[in-house]
Parts: structure tokens; sequence; C-alpha cells
């Protein structure tokens, strides 16, 4: 998976997966093609039974924010589960951050509805996977 995704998005040099052995969640360094680290992309809460995994990406190295990186890491991350046979992944982020809306919304996700954790709105954001 990661020989394809670096033909087709020949700026970032790797994503790098390593998997945390406690829970089975698949975790990628996403590192530029000059060598600088941008952030990490993640799945996790798989559930095989269920056939759905939650997503997660974070660019947090700032002079690269705004440049289509989020949106290809999660673009990744759902062709990652796509090919591993998941049928649905989803996201929650907190209401207002508009980079990781737009970023899920151009890999295909969609809003289904919000919900409150410790005071803290959160948009929650799912797609269907055809596999």
């Amino acid at each position: 998976m990661d020989f394809e995704f670096r033909d087709k998005y020949p700026e970032l040099k790797t994503l790098d997966p390593w998997v945390s052995e406690l829970n089975q969640n698949r975790c990628y360094s996403i590192i530029h093609e000059n060598g600088t680290y941008l952030g990490i992309g993640v799945i996790y809460n798989i559930d095989y039974a269920k056939s759905e995994a939650e997503l997660g990406a974070s660019i947090n190295n700032k002079p690269y924010w705004g440049k289509g990186y989020g949106t290809l890491a999660m673009q990744f991350l759902v062709a990652t589960c796509r090919v591993s046979g998941i049928k649905r992944v989803y996201a929650k982020l907190v209401e207002g951050n508009d980079r990781a809306f737009f970023s899920e919304q151009k890999a295909g996700m969609k809003q289904y509805g919000t919900s409150v954790i410790n005071g803290i709105k959160f948009i929650l954001m799912e797609q269907y996977l055809i596999i």
C-alpha cells in the first residue's frame, strides 16, 4: 500500500506505519519528500465484527498547514481501510476546526451528526466504503 500511495502522491516521501501492540491501532508518520515531519495519521477503534474503524490525522508542522497534506493523509487512511475490508470509517472533530472538516469532506466523508463530550462539541463524520 505504501508504494501505491507514494506513486499517487510523490510529494509525500512516506507514511511510515507502526502498529500499537496493545490495541492494534495503525499509526502512520507523515513525512514530506524533503524529510520534514508533518504529522500523524491513525486508524483506531478498529472493530472487525462491525467492519468499521475511526480515523484521525493531524498536520502538526504549521508551515505545512493549508497545503492539502491533511487531505492526502485522510485519503490514504480511507484507502487503507478499503483495501483492509473495512466497510465504514468515521471520525469526530472539534466544531470549528474547518481545516479538518474540509479535509475529511475531500476524502469522501459526510457529516452525520454532532456530539458533546466533556462540554466540547464535536462534528461526527462517516463514509461507507465500496470494496
